[in-house]
Protein backbone atom coordinates (compact mmCIF):
# COMPACT_ATOMS: atom_id res chain seq x y z
CA UNK A 1 0.00 0.00 0.00
CA UNK A 2 1.26 3.06 -0.95
CA UNK A 3 1.65 5.97 1.54
CA UNK A 4 -0.74 9.17 0.12
CA UNK A 5 1.62 11.71 0.78
CA UNK A 6 3.80 9.76 -1.63
CA UNK A 7 1.44 9.87 -4.57
CA UNK A 8 0.75 12.98 -6.61
CA UNK A 9 -1.92 13.39 -9.57
CA UNK A 10 -1.19 15.72 -12.00
CA UNK A 11 -2.63 16.40 -15.62
CA UNK A 12 0.27 15.31 -18.06
CA UNK A 13 2.20 17.18 -20.34
CA UNK A 14 2.48 16.81 -24.09
CA UNK A 15 5.35 14.18 -23.73
CA UNK A 16 3.50 12.42 -21.37
CA UNK A 17 0.77 11.81 -23.57
CA UNK A 18 2.76 10.29 -25.70
CA UNK A 19 4.46 8.21 -23.33
CA UNK A 20 0.84 7.22 -22.18
CA UNK A 21 -0.06 6.05 -25.69
CA UNK A 22 2.55 3.90 -25.78
CA UNK A 23 1.84 2.32 -22.29
CA UNK A 24 -1.80 1.81 -23.30
CA UNK A 25 -0.51 0.05 -27.06
CA UNK A 26 1.76 -2.49 -25.01
CA UNK A 27 -0.83 -3.35 -22.68
CA UNK A 28 -4.25 -4.96 -22.37
CA UNK A 29 -6.82 -4.95 -23.51
CA UNK A 30 -5.17 -2.83 -26.18
CA UNK A 31 -3.26 -5.37 -27.36
CA UNK A 32 -5.87 -7.86 -27.57
CA UNK A 33 -8.64 -5.56 -28.98
CA UNK A 34 -6.23 -4.56 -31.73
CA UNK A 35 -6.15 -0.85 -30.61
CA UNK A 36 -2.75 1.10 -32.61
CA UNK A 37 -0.41 3.12 -31.25
CA UNK A 38 -1.37 5.92 -33.67
CA UNK A 39 -5.10 5.63 -32.81
CA UNK A 40 -4.16 5.67 -28.67
CA UNK A 41 -2.23 8.77 -29.58
CA UNK A 42 -4.68 10.48 -31.23
CA UNK A 43 -6.95 9.62 -27.98
CA UNK A 44 -4.37 10.77 -25.50
CA UNK A 45 -4.20 14.20 -27.38
CA UNK A 46 -8.12 14.98 -28.17
CA UNK A 47 -8.71 17.97 -25.93
CA UNK A 48 -12.04 16.81 -25.51
CA UNK A 49 -10.24 14.07 -22.92
CA UNK A 50 -8.32 15.01 -19.66
CA UNK A 51 -5.35 12.75 -18.87
CA UNK A 52 -3.64 12.85 -15.68
CA UNK A 53 -0.16 10.94 -14.45
CA UNK A 54 0.17 9.43 -11.29
CA UNK A 55 3.76 10.09 -9.76
CA UNK A 56 5.82 8.73 -7.14
CA UNK A 57 9.09 10.62 -6.35
CA UNK A 58 8.44 12.22 -9.73
CA UNK A 59 8.49 9.29 -11.40
CA UNK A 60 5.10 8.11 -13.41
CA UNK A 61 3.46 5.24 -12.35
CA UNK A 62 -0.20 5.52 -13.98
CA UNK A 63 -2.60 7.20 -16.18
CA UNK A 64 -6.24 7.70 -16.20
CA UNK A 65 -8.16 9.60 -19.38
CA UNK A 66 -11.72 10.79 -18.69
CA UNK A 67 -14.55 11.93 -20.59
CA UNK A 68 -15.79 15.57 -18.58
CA UNK A 69 -18.85 15.00 -21.24
CA UNK A 70 -19.40 11.10 -20.32
CA UNK A 71 -22.75 9.58 -20.05
CA UNK A 72 -26.08 10.46 -19.84
CA UNK A 73 -24.70 14.04 -17.99
CA UNK A 74 -22.00 12.04 -15.93
CA UNK A 75 -18.20 11.76 -16.66
CA UNK A 76 -16.63 8.49 -17.95
CA UNK A 77 -13.57 7.09 -17.27
CA UNK A 78 -12.17 6.00 -20.83
CA UNK A 79 -9.16 4.47 -19.77
CA UNK A 80 -6.89 3.82 -16.69
CA UNK A 81 -3.77 1.68 -16.42
CA UNK A 82 -0.89 1.72 -13.79
CA UNK A 83 2.99 0.27 -15.07
CA UNK A 84 3.65 -3.28 -14.07
CA UNK A 85 6.31 -2.49 -11.33
CA UNK A 86 3.45 -0.25 -9.39
CA UNK A 87 1.07 -2.93 -9.53
CA UNK A 88 -0.85 -4.22 -6.37
CA UNK A 89 -0.06 -0.57 -4.90
CA UNK A 90 -3.14 0.76 -4.44
CA UNK A 91 -2.38 3.91 -7.48
CA UNK A 92 -5.30 2.75 -9.54
CA UNK A 93 -7.49 3.02 -6.89
CA UNK A 94 -6.06 6.45 -6.13
CA UNK A 95 -6.34 7.23 -9.91
CA UNK A 96 -10.26 6.47 -9.81
CA UNK A 97 -10.85 8.25 -6.49
CA UNK A 98 -9.07 10.95 -8.05
CA UNK A 99 -11.89 10.85 -10.78
CA UNK A 100 -14.25 10.54 -8.05
CA UNK A 101 -13.39 13.72 -6.43
CA UNK A 102 -12.45 15.79 -9.21
CA UNK A 103 -16.40 15.03 -10.58
CA UNK A 104 -18.19 15.09 -7.39
CA UNK A 105 -19.61 18.50 -7.51
CA UNK A 106 -20.77 17.78 -10.69
CA UNK A 107 -22.19 14.40 -10.84
CA UNK A 108 -22.81 11.81 -7.95
CA UNK A 109 -22.35 9.57 -10.25
CA UNK A 110 -19.10 8.14 -12.72
CA UNK A 111 -19.40 5.63 -15.20
CA UNK A 112 -16.36 3.02 -16.52
CA UNK A 113 -16.24 0.21 -18.74
CA UNK A 114 -14.22 -3.01 -19.12
CA UNK A 115 -13.85 -5.73 -21.83
CA UNK A 116 -15.51 -9.23 -20.50
CA UNK A 117 -11.85 -11.35 -20.72
CA UNK A 118 -10.07 -8.67 -19.21
CA UNK A 119 -10.35 -11.29 -15.70
CA UNK A 120 -7.93 -8.90 -13.86
CA UNK A 121 -9.35 -5.64 -14.38
CA UNK A 122 -12.96 -7.05 -13.80
CA UNK A 123 -11.69 -8.23 -10.11
CA UNK A 124 -10.12 -4.86 -9.41
CA UNK A 125 -13.03 -2.97 -10.22
CA UNK A 126 -15.35 -4.68 -8.31
CA UNK A 127 -13.53 -4.85 -5.47
CA UNK A 128 -11.96 -1.21 -6.28
CA UNK A 129 -11.53 0.12 -2.64
CA UNK A 130 -11.85 -3.32 -2.01
CA UNK A 131 -15.48 -4.06 -2.78
CA UNK A 132 -17.08 -0.37 -4.05
CA UNK A 133 -19.95 0.23 -1.66
CA UNK A 134 -22.14 3.01 -2.25
CA UNK A 135 -23.80 5.34 0.26
CA UNK A 136 -26.66 3.51 0.16
CA UNK A 137 -25.23 -0.20 0.64
CA UNK A 138 -22.91 1.06 3.39
CA UNK A 139 -26.06 2.78 4.96
CA UNK A 140 -27.44 -0.71 5.06
CA UNK A 141 -24.52 -2.26 6.87
CA UNK A 142 -25.20 0.56 9.66
CA UNK A 143 -28.29 -0.25 9.78
CA UNK A 144 -27.75 -4.52 9.80
CA UNK A 145 -25.40 -3.89 12.66
CA UNK A 146 -28.86 -1.56 14.73
CA UNK A 147 -31.08 -4.26 13.47
CA UNK A 148 -29.26 -6.82 14.98
CA UNK A 149 -28.39 -4.55 18.02
CA UNK A 150 -32.25 -3.44 18.28
CA UNK A 151 -34.05 -6.50 18.03
CA UNK A 152 -32.06 -7.71 20.69
CA UNK A 153 -31.60 -5.25 23.78
CA UNK A 154 -34.46 -6.79 25.57
CA UNK A 155 -33.47 -10.34 25.82
CA UNK A 156 -30.13 -8.99 26.71
CA UNK A 157 -31.28 -6.50 29.03
CA UNK A 158 -33.37 -9.69 30.81
CA UNK A 159 -30.04 -11.42 30.68
CA UNK A 160 -28.15 -8.62 32.41
CA UNK A 161 -30.65 -9.02 34.89
CA UNK A 162 -30.41 -12.69 35.63
CA UNK A 163 -26.97 -12.91 35.36
CA UNK A 164 -25.08 -9.75 36.24
CA UNK A 165 -22.98 -7.06 35.02
CA UNK A 166 -19.75 -9.41 35.24
CA UNK A 167 -20.69 -12.18 33.11
CA UNK A 168 -22.21 -11.07 30.65
CA UNK A 169 -20.21 -7.98 29.42
CA UNK A 170 -17.28 -10.68 29.35
CA UNK A 171 -19.35 -12.69 27.34
CA UNK A 172 -19.88 -9.49 24.91
CA UNK A 173 -15.96 -8.92 24.66
CA UNK A 174 -15.62 -12.47 23.81
CA UNK A 175 -17.91 -12.73 20.82
CA UNK A 176 -17.10 -9.17 19.88
CA UNK A 177 -13.08 -10.14 19.23
CA UNK A 178 -14.36 -13.65 17.22
CA UNK A 179 -17.22 -11.82 14.81
CA UNK A 180 -14.85 -9.17 14.28
CA UNK A 181 -12.14 -10.64 13.20
CA UNK A 182 -14.25 -13.16 11.10
CA UNK A 183 -15.20 -9.92 8.54
CA UNK A 184 -11.75 -9.29 7.84
CA UNK A 185 -11.88 -12.92 5.97
CA UNK A 186 -14.16 -11.69 3.54
CA UNK A 187 -13.08 -11.65 0.43
CA UNK A 188 -10.24 -14.07 0.81
CA UNK A 189 -9.20 -17.25 0.02
CA UNK A 190 -11.80 -19.52 0.03
CA UNK A 191 -13.91 -16.69 1.22
CA UNK A 192 -13.54 -14.94 -2.30
CA UNK A 193 -16.75 -13.31 -2.91
CA UNK A 194 -18.60 -11.41 -5.74
CA UNK A 195 -19.51 -7.71 -4.83
CA UNK A 196 -22.81 -9.17 -4.12
CA UNK A 197 -22.22 -11.84 -1.66
CA UNK A 198 -19.27 -9.62 0.14
CA UNK A 199 -21.97 -6.47 0.66
CA UNK A 200 -24.31 -10.06 2.32
CA UNK A 201 -21.58 -11.54 3.84
CA UNK A 202 -20.90 -7.78 5.77
CA UNK A 203 -24.40 -7.27 6.29
CA UNK A 204 -24.29 -11.36 7.81
CA UNK A 205 -21.45 -10.31 10.14
CA UNK A 206 -22.49 -6.53 11.36
CA UNK A 207 -25.72 -8.50 12.45
CA UNK A 208 -23.59 -10.57 14.62
CA UNK A 209 -22.34 -7.83 15.89
CA UNK A 210 -24.80 -5.48 16.60
CA UNK A 211 -26.60 -8.70 18.62
CA UNK A 212 -23.07 -9.13 19.97
CA UNK A 213 -22.74 -5.55 21.42
CA UNK A 214 -26.57 -5.46 22.38
CA UNK A 215 -25.70 -6.41 26.15
CA UNK A 216 -23.43 -3.83 26.65
CA UNK A 217 -25.21 -0.82 28.08
CA UNK A 218 -28.55 -2.59 29.95
CA UNK A 219 -25.50 -4.64 31.70
CA UNK A 220 -23.35 -1.76 32.17
CA UNK A 221 -26.76 0.44 33.60
CA UNK A 222 -27.33 -3.03 35.93
CA UNK A 223 -23.96 -2.42 37.11
CA UNK A 224 -25.03 1.31 38.01
CA UNK A 225 -28.12 0.68 39.67
CA UNK A 226 -26.69 -1.99 41.41
CA UNK A 227 -23.31 -0.88 42.93
CA UNK A 228 -23.94 3.09 42.86
CA UNK A 229 -25.72 4.89 45.10
CA UNK A 230 -28.59 7.18 43.77
CA UNK A 231 -27.15 10.48 44.60
CA UNK A 232 -24.60 9.45 42.21
CA UNK A 233 -25.64 7.24 39.73
CA UNK A 234 -25.50 10.68 37.00
CA UNK A 235 -22.02 10.95 37.51
CA UNK A 236 -21.65 7.03 37.18
CA UNK A 237 -23.68 7.18 34.17
CA UNK A 238 -21.82 9.67 32.79
CA UNK A 239 -18.41 8.51 33.07
CA UNK A 240 -19.85 4.51 31.58
CA UNK A 241 -21.30 6.76 28.41
CA UNK A 242 -18.65 9.08 27.94
CA UNK A 243 -17.08 5.64 26.46
CA UNK A 244 -19.20 6.79 23.09
CA UNK A 245 -17.27 10.09 23.10
CA UNK A 246 -13.97 8.34 23.46
CA UNK A 247 -14.13 5.20 21.18
CA UNK A 248 -15.44 7.40 18.72
CA UNK A 249 -12.65 10.33 18.96
CA UNK A 250 -10.05 7.46 19.12
CA UNK A 251 -11.53 5.43 16.40
CA UNK A 252 -10.96 7.62 13.08
CA UNK A 253 -7.97 8.97 13.19
CA UNK A 254 -6.37 5.61 14.49
CA UNK A 255 -8.03 3.20 12.10
CA UNK A 256 -7.57 5.53 9.00
CA UNK A 257 -4.17 5.72 9.79
CA UNK A 258 -3.53 1.84 9.91
CA UNK A 259 -6.01 1.69 6.90
CA UNK A 260 -4.17 3.79 4.81
CA UNK A 261 -0.54 2.47 6.29
CA UNK A 262 -1.74 -1.46 6.76
CA UNK A 263 -4.92 -1.82 4.37
CA UNK A 264 -8.41 -2.28 5.92
CA UNK A 265 -8.34 -5.87 7.43
CA UNK A 266 -4.95 -5.20 9.70
CA UNK A 267 -7.72 -2.13 11.04
CA UNK A 268 -10.04 -4.28 11.60
CA UNK A 269 -8.37 -7.02 13.41
CA UNK A 270 -6.10 -4.09 15.05
CA UNK A 271 -10.00 -2.34 16.20
CA UNK A 272 -10.60 -6.17 18.35
CA UNK A 273 -7.54 -5.33 20.60
CA UNK A 274 -9.37 -3.28 23.13
CA UNK A 275 -12.17 -5.84 23.47
CA UNK A 276 -9.52 -8.12 24.22
CA UNK A 277 -8.32 -6.22 26.62
CA UNK A 278 -12.16 -5.69 28.44
CA UNK A 279 -12.30 -9.64 28.23
CA UNK A 280 -9.66 -10.12 29.94
CA UNK A 281 -9.88 -7.20 32.75
CA UNK A 282 -13.62 -8.82 33.80
CA UNK A 283 -11.95 -12.00 34.32
CA UNK A 284 -9.85 -10.33 37.14
CA UNK A 285 -12.50 -7.97 38.46
CA UNK A 286 -15.48 -9.38 40.98
CA UNK A 287 -18.54 -7.94 41.71
CA UNK A 288 -19.99 -6.23 44.67
CA UNK A 289 -21.11 -9.32 46.98
CA UNK A 290 -24.55 -8.86 48.13
CA UNK A 291 -25.75 -11.17 51.25
CA UNK A 292 -29.76 -12.59 50.83
CA UNK A 293 -31.43 -14.13 53.51
CA UNK A 294 -34.19 -16.02 53.03
CA UNK A 295 -36.66 -13.27 54.35
CA UNK A 296 -35.26 -10.73 52.57
CA UNK A 297 -35.10 -12.93 49.23
CA UNK A 298 -38.70 -13.16 49.09
CA UNK A 299 -39.08 -9.17 49.61
CA UNK A 300 -36.43 -8.77 46.73
CA UNK A 301 -38.74 -10.88 44.62
CA UNK A 302 -41.53 -8.53 45.58
CA UNK A 303 -39.92 -5.96 44.70
CA UNK A 304 -38.52 -7.34 41.19
CA UNK A 305 -42.31 -7.56 40.53
CA UNK A 306 -43.47 -4.48 41.12
CA UNK A 307 -40.62 -2.87 38.79
CA UNK A 308 -41.73 -4.53 36.38
CA UNK A 309 -44.96 -3.15 36.17
CA UNK A 310 -42.54 0.02 36.19
CA UNK A 311 -41.92 -0.95 32.62
CA UNK A 312 -45.52 -0.41 31.44
CA UNK A 313 -46.04 3.02 33.60
CA UNK A 314 -47.05 6.29 31.88
CA UNK A 315 -43.42 7.46 32.75
CA UNK A 316 -41.59 5.46 31.46
CA UNK A 317 -43.23 5.01 27.91
CA UNK A 318 -42.79 8.98 27.62
CA UNK A 319 -39.19 9.15 28.67
CA UNK A 320 -38.54 5.86 25.95
CA UNK A 321 -40.34 8.08 23.06
CA UNK A 322 -38.30 10.83 24.17
CA UNK A 323 -34.90 8.65 24.02
CA UNK A 324 -35.97 7.02 20.78
CA UNK A 325 -35.95 10.79 19.25
CA UNK A 326 -32.78 11.74 20.66
CA UNK A 327 -30.84 8.68 19.56
CA UNK A 328 -32.37 9.15 16.31
CA UNK A 329 -29.92 12.26 15.78
CA UNK A 330 -27.40 10.26 17.63
CA UNK A 331 -27.63 7.87 15.31
CA UNK A 332 -26.86 9.74 12.32
CA UNK A 333 -23.83 11.21 14.01
CA UNK A 334 -21.77 8.16 15.40
CA UNK A 335 -22.38 6.40 12.41
CA UNK A 336 -22.44 9.52 9.21
CA UNK A 337 -20.45 12.03 10.84
CA UNK A 338 -17.00 10.66 9.51
CA UNK A 339 -18.47 10.11 6.24
CA UNK A 340 -20.42 13.30 5.89
CA UNK A 341 -17.06 15.59 6.10
CA UNK A 342 -14.67 13.22 3.53
CA UNK A 343 -17.68 12.80 1.05
CA UNK A 344 -19.47 15.65 1.17
CA UNK A 345 -17.51 18.47 2.68
CA UNK A 346 -14.12 17.11 0.93
CA UNK A 347 -12.25 16.68 3.45
CA UNK A 348 -9.05 14.90 3.09
CA UNK A 349 -9.44 11.32 4.45
CA UNK A 350 -7.07 11.65 7.18
CA UNK A 351 -8.24 15.44 8.24
CA UNK A 352 -11.58 14.17 8.08
CA UNK A 353 -10.89 11.83 10.70
CA UNK A 354 -9.24 14.12 12.54
CA UNK A 355 -11.83 16.89 12.39
CA UNK A 356 -15.23 14.12 13.32
CA UNK A 357 -12.90 13.18 16.28
CA UNK A 358 -13.58 16.58 17.57
CA UNK A 359 -17.30 15.79 18.29
CA UNK A 360 -15.97 12.51 20.18
CA UNK A 361 -13.70 14.62 22.29
CA UNK A 362 -16.10 17.30 23.11
CA UNK A 363 -18.48 14.58 24.08
CA UNK A 364 -15.83 13.61 26.73
CA UNK A 365 -16.64 16.57 28.28
CA UNK A 366 -20.11 16.88 28.17
CA UNK A 367 -21.07 13.41 28.91
CA UNK A 368 -20.10 13.24 32.09
CA UNK A 369 -20.69 16.87 32.95
CA UNK A 370 -24.62 16.17 31.98
CA UNK A 371 -24.70 13.74 34.59
CA UNK A 372 -22.82 15.89 37.23
CA UNK A 373 -25.33 19.01 36.33
CA UNK A 374 -27.92 16.82 36.59
CA UNK A 375 -27.18 15.33 40.22
CA UNK A 376 -25.94 18.22 41.90
CA UNK A 377 -29.26 19.80 40.21
CA UNK A 378 -31.01 17.00 42.30
CA UNK A 379 -29.65 17.72 45.58
CA UNK A 380 -31.22 21.09 46.06
CA UNK A 381 -34.67 19.81 47.22
CA UNK A 382 -36.03 22.77 45.88
CA UNK A 383 -35.87 22.43 42.02
CA UNK A 384 -35.25 18.28 42.75
CA UNK A 385 -38.30 17.87 40.37
CA UNK A 386 -36.36 19.62 37.29
CA UNK A 387 -33.10 18.22 38.21
CA UNK A 388 -33.03 15.75 35.29
CA UNK A 389 -34.91 17.83 32.55
CA UNK A 390 -32.65 21.07 32.61
CA UNK A 391 -30.26 19.34 31.10
CA UNK A 392 -32.15 17.50 27.96
CA UNK A 393 -34.51 20.73 27.74
CA UNK A 394 -30.93 23.05 27.29
CA UNK A 395 -29.23 20.70 25.65
CA UNK A 396 -31.62 19.16 22.57
CA UNK A 397 -32.68 22.51 22.08
CA UNK A 398 -29.30 24.59 21.61
CA UNK A 399 -27.82 21.05 19.68
CA UNK A 400 -31.11 21.90 16.93
CA UNK A 401 -29.69 25.32 16.78
CA UNK A 402 -26.72 24.18 15.68
CA UNK A 403 -27.79 21.43 13.34
CA UNK A 404 -29.48 23.79 11.65
CA UNK A 405 -26.36 26.07 11.23
CA UNK A 406 -24.20 23.34 10.32
CA UNK A 407 -26.25 22.04 7.71
CA UNK A 408 -27.16 25.39 5.74
CA UNK A 409 -23.68 26.80 6.09
CA UNK A 410 -21.19 27.02 3.05
CA UNK A 411 -18.24 26.88 5.20
CA UNK A 412 -16.62 23.11 5.52
CA UNK A 413 -14.52 24.31 8.51
CA UNK A 414 -17.91 25.81 10.46
CA UNK A 415 -19.87 23.49 9.61
CA UNK A 416 -17.79 20.26 10.96
CA UNK A 417 -17.31 22.76 13.89
CA UNK A 418 -21.35 23.41 14.74
CA UNK A 419 -21.88 19.50 14.14
CA UNK A 420 -19.17 19.21 16.41
CA UNK A 421 -20.79 21.11 19.29
CA UNK A 422 -24.17 19.77 18.16
CA UNK A 423 -23.11 16.28 18.66
CA UNK A 424 -21.54 17.45 22.09
CA UNK A 425 -24.76 18.83 23.17
CA UNK A 426 -27.06 15.85 21.93
CA UNK A 427 -25.12 13.19 24.01
CA UNK A 428 -24.82 15.62 27.16
CA UNK A 429 -28.47 14.15 27.76
CA UNK A 430 -27.62 10.79 28.20
CA UNK A 431 -26.85 10.67 31.44
CA UNK A 432 -30.26 12.45 33.12
CA UNK A 433 -31.67 9.68 30.13
CA UNK A 434 -30.66 6.95 32.35
CA UNK A 435 -30.59 8.11 35.55
CA UNK A 436 -34.55 8.83 35.74
CA UNK A 437 -34.76 5.29 34.14
CA UNK A 438 -32.98 4.13 36.95
CA UNK A 439 -35.28 5.92 39.30
CA UNK A 440 -38.15 4.66 37.31
CA UNK A 441 -38.04 0.71 37.11
CA UNK A 442 -35.38 0.24 39.95
CA UNK A 443 -34.05 -3.52 40.01
CA UNK A 444 -35.09 -4.51 36.73
CA UNK A 445 -32.49 -1.86 34.79
CA UNK A 446 -30.66 -4.18 32.71
CA UNK A 447 -34.08 -4.30 30.87
CA UNK A 448 -35.21 -0.55 31.40
CA UNK A 449 -31.71 0.32 29.41
CA UNK A 450 -32.60 -2.23 26.82
CA UNK A 451 -36.42 -0.91 26.62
Amino acid sequence: MIKKQALQILAATHEERDRAAKLFSSSEPWKTLGITYESLRATCHDVEYLVYIAHIEEKPCGVIILDPRGVAGAPYIKSVLVEENYRNDGIGAALIGFAENLFSEKSPHIFLCVSSFNQKARSFYERLEEFSLSEVQMGRLFSAFILGYALFQVPAGALADKWGTRRVLMLVAWLWIIITVMQATVGLGIFQTSIISALTAFMVYRFMLGIAASPTYPAAGKGVASWVRSSLQGRANGVVLASIGLGAALTPPLVSNVMVNRGWRIAIVMSAIPALIVALSWRKIHAPQTSITKTNQKDLAADISRDREKLRSKNFILLSISYTLEGYVAYIFVTWFYIYLVRQRHFELLSGAWMSSLAWILTIISIPLGGFVADKLAANSSIRKWSHRVVPMIGLSLSGILIAAGAHTQSAIIAAVSLSFATALILCVEAPFWTTMMKIVGKNSGTGVAL
